[in-house]
Parts: structure tokens; sequence; C-alpha cells
């Protein structure tokens, strides 16, 4: 989708250094103009099924470095399947605690940004209590997107948001220079939002931010909100960090498992990390708990074992 920015924006985005005209600000966004008044093209990575915008990660690694990796997986396969038993039992201890969340009391907001009609107020309660500016914006979002029925839509247009900032260093820094003057900033996210033909409840929400000098904080509020909207989807997210991508049948086993733990009416959502950092093993982070089945853990610890005095009174 092409968006244009709108002007009057400083060329100097606020800054007070002057720049000269045209700015190439198309630095991973393909804006071929200036900035005040260019087009800013935003590409998300749309899910097939959920239509929700992606962030992809990929790293390249040599040929042999992949054959020593996919060796690595093989060999501890083994290893991992006599693993998922012991996480079974640990992470089972206490696992409904887990889902007994708090209700967000005051979410709402004093200034009604949202487009649903006070005359049939509908009662809504966030998943899960959220505190601090982001959370508080996140609720609010939150209580205004069920509300509008509109909860898939904002999330997957708050993700094309944060994907632009990353692409787009200039705009990104527009989001957080609080230099810029409120109806500067308010117009040019009004212009945006319409030109992107976001839903109303975004294109509100992201002008209370302009206004009040909070889009800086867009992507940890991002964040949090779908940290509800994956509780209002019964989903629990599971991390689970490795050297490599765990191969498909181990992936599919690890998911099965932290499924056999939640039980019914709650779905696992599994997002693989890669850290070499760890030397090899697991380390999974689910339900609040983290087990680490990491070498370097194991190798820390005997490292501290190794470093212990020896009693040698009872020899």
């Amino acid at each position: 989708m092409w968006i244009p920015v709108p002007g009057p924006i400083p060329a100097d985005m606020g800054m007070g250094i002057p720049v000269p005209k045209p700015i190439p600000v198309g630095i991973g966004m393909g804006i071929p103009e200036s900035f005040g008044g260019g087009m800013v093209s935003i590409s998300p990575v749309c899910h097939a099924s959920t239509g929700h915008s992606l962030i992809h990660h990929f790293s390249d690694s040599s040929s042999s470095n992949s054959s020593r990796g996919e060796l690595t997986v093989r060999s501890m396969a083994g290893r991992l399947r006599s693993v998922f038993p012991l996480l079974h039992r640990t992470l089972t201890s206490d696992a409904k605690k887990a889902f007994v969340y708090p209700t967000f009391a005051n979410a709402e907001f004093s200034r009604n940004y949202a487009t649903t009609s006070p005359a049939k107020e509908q009662k809504v309660k966030v998943p899960v209590a959220m505190y601090g500016v982001s959370g508080n914006y996140a609720s609010a979002l939150y209580i205004a997107a069920v509300k509008a029925n509109a909860l898939d839509k904002v999330e997957s247009e708050l993700l094309v948001l944060i994907e632009a900032s990353k692409r787009s260093p200039m705009f990104s820094q527009f989001m957080k220079d609080l230099s810029v003057t409120a109806d500067i900033r308010v117009k040019a996210i009004n212009d945006i939002c319409a030109q992107a033909k976001f839903d109303d409840i975004t294109k509100n929400f992201m002008a209370v931010l302009a206004e009040y000098g909070r889009l800086g904080h867009i992507e940890r509020i991002a964040q949090r909100f779908s940290e509800l909207t994956m509780a209002h989807r019964g989903e629990v997210k599971a991390t689970v960090t490795a050297v490599i991508a765990l191969p498909p049948e181990e992936e599919k086993e690890l998911k099965e498992t932290l499924q056999d733990i939640l039980g019914q009416g709650k779905k696992v959502k599994l997002e693989q990390k890669i850290d070499p950092s760890i030397l090899g093993g697991l380390v999974v982070e689910f339900q609040q708990k983290v087990f680490d089945m990491s070498i370097k853990t194991r190798a820390l610890q005997m490292e501290r074992f190794l470093r212990q005095p020896v009693n040698l009174d009872g020899q």
C-alpha cells in the first residue's frame, strides 16, 4: 500500500538540522521522494490464513555449518525425547494457576477515542491485567477493538506500523521525536492511517498517541496488545531457544508435550529463537517458567561444582 506522508513537515524532521531537499528517506520503505510530500510504501508480510503482518528474521550460514548443525540435531533427537517427560512433570505442577487472570477494572481512558455508540455500552474486561504506560494504552485499545469487533484488524495494522518503523530510520525517528509539534504529528498520522485505510479504531488510537507524545511507545504497546489478543483467542506463547532451528518432528513433539500440559481450551503458539551462545540443548520458556536444558548452563554448573573447596578432614 502506498501512503503519502503529509506536509508541511520540516525537512530536518524537527531536529533543527538543515537538510537539503529531496531527503532520501526510501531506506527500507520504498519512499521515492522527500519526506515532505513523498510516498511511503508499507509492504507487510501477511500470513496466508490470518492476514496478520509477520516479521521474519533469516540468518545465512555456510553449507558446512548447516551440515554440522543437522548432524547435531539428529544426534540430539533421542536425548530430547527422553527430556520431554521431565519437562511435562516440571511444568504441570501449577499449570492451572497460570491462567487465573485478574481483570483490569479501569482500562478506559477519560478521552473516548473509540467510535462505538454510547447508547449501547458493551462491557469488556481485558483477559490479562496490564500496568504501566504501555499496559494502560494496550488495555484501552483492546477494549475499543473488541467493542468494534475489529480485534484482528487492529492487531495486523499495528504490526504494519511496527514493521514500517523498523524499515525506515527516518520514520522511526519521526515517531520518537518530541520536538515535532503535536499538530504536525497528529496530521501526519491521520493522513498515513487514512491512506492505508486503517480501521477507525487504529486511526483514532494513533492520533491519541501522537497528540500526547506517546508514538515512541508504539512497539511496546503493540507487544502488550498482542499478549491480550493471544489470551482472548486462548493462545499461550511458548518460546524454545536452540543453537539451530529444531527439525519439524522435534518441534511437533515439543508442541504436543506443551499442549498436553495445557489441556483442552488452550492452544500453544510455539516460537523458536536461535542463540548459538547456549552451545547446545534447549531452553524452554512457558507459563512464566524457564526450563533450561542448555549445555551452557550445565557447563556453568559443573564449573561451580569443580571450584568448590575439597574437604579433606574426613580422610
